[in-house]
């Protein structure tokens, strides 16, 4: 809705005053007692890991829409992404307080979590990422008929997770996320499933089975991590979950985008660009069998996504 009637810089605004009041809370309400002291930033351990990933992501993304896989610019920044992880590993292992301490690997729960948390930001950013492409490009709709798409997630995510939450004590971790991992599949097997002549509503069933998916795995996910380490490692332990998630997701959106890409640029020739498809502004300015072999190039390439989530 704010992006068809304001415009979407307000998608960003509109979160600030909701994190202040975030931060005005935890300082008024958080009370953790532990004693002070001194600790040394890891700075070669964060610089070398963010140069890594962003050399990587670079490389996927410019990789397949400027230059091509065997372009010279495109291997250099995978090699440079190899070699900023190969420094990263080998400071992780020499710092006195590394910034992902390798040892938390050793515990099969945190391992187990971390690779789940892989999993988890897989479903989660590519439904966000590819879904509204589907419910625009592929349905003719609008910014408002996306978020109506997605919105049944965010709605599923907190029931899911405030009821495993309840029940986690009695019933223990592994049923939830075994049925979240059920769930989660079903979703993504639907959307796979899915075409233009259904309309939306499979769509939101589907949406709504990935929310509840991933609600019942990120909370017995994050509570399984911190319950696994000393009270004193409880924060790195549990943001390398996070940060798992994350950087999973950011990977799978830009490599999944890649394969889109390379779909797209197949079956519609370079000179085609499919993005006025997804603009209600533009699309009436498009030829009708122009903007209908766009809808079926999206269609395909969009259900192959779906497919690998």
């Amino acid at each position: 809705f704010i992006t068809d009637f304001l415009t979407w810089r307000w998608v960003f605004y509109i979160n600030v005053p909701f994190g202040l009041v975030s931060v005005l809370l935890l300082r008024m309400f958080l009370r953790e007692e532990s004693p002070r002291r001194e600790h040394r930033l890891d700075y070669l351990g964060t610089l070398s890991l963010t140069a890594s990933v962003a050399l990587l992501l670079l490389a996927l993304l410019e990789g397949t829409e400027a230059w091509g896989w065997g372009d010279t610019r495109t291997l250099s920044l995978m090699v440079a992404a190899a070699g900023g992880l190969a420094l990263f590993l080998w400071q992780e292992k020499r710092a006195p307080e590394p910034m992902l301490p390798l040892d938390l690997f050793q515990n099969r729960v945190i391992a187990l979590a971390s690779v789940g948390g892989v999993l988890m930001g897989t479903m989660l950013f590519c439904a966000a990422a590819f879904v509204p492409m589907f419910t625009q490009g592929v349905l003719g709709g609008s910014a408002v008929d996306a978020g109506m798409t997605l919105a049944p997630m965010s709605i599923g995510w907190p029931i899911a997770s405030t009821t495993s939450g309840w029940l986690l004590v009695k019933r223990g971790y592994r049923p939830f996320i075994l049925g979240g991992a059920v769930l989660g599949t079903l979703g993504c097997l639907l959307l796979a499933l899915s075409d233009s002549t259904q309309g939306k509503g499979p769509i939101m069933v589907a949406m709504f089975l990935l929310g509840l998916g991933l609600g019942f795995l990120s909370t017995p996910y994050l509570l399984a991590v911190q319950n696994a380490v000393p009270w004193k490692r409880r924060g790195v332990a549990t943001s390398s979950v996070q940060f798992f998630r994350s950087i999973g997701g950011a990977i799978a959106v830009a490599a999944l985008g890649a394969m889109l890409n390379g779909h797209l640029a197949d079956t519609l020739g370079p000179g085609v660009d499919p993005n006025p498809a997804l603009n209600p502004e533009l699309r009436p300015y498009l030829p009708p069998e122009t903007l209908q072999a766009i809808a079926t190039a999206l269609e395909g390439g969009l259900g192959s996504i779906y497919a690998v989530m």
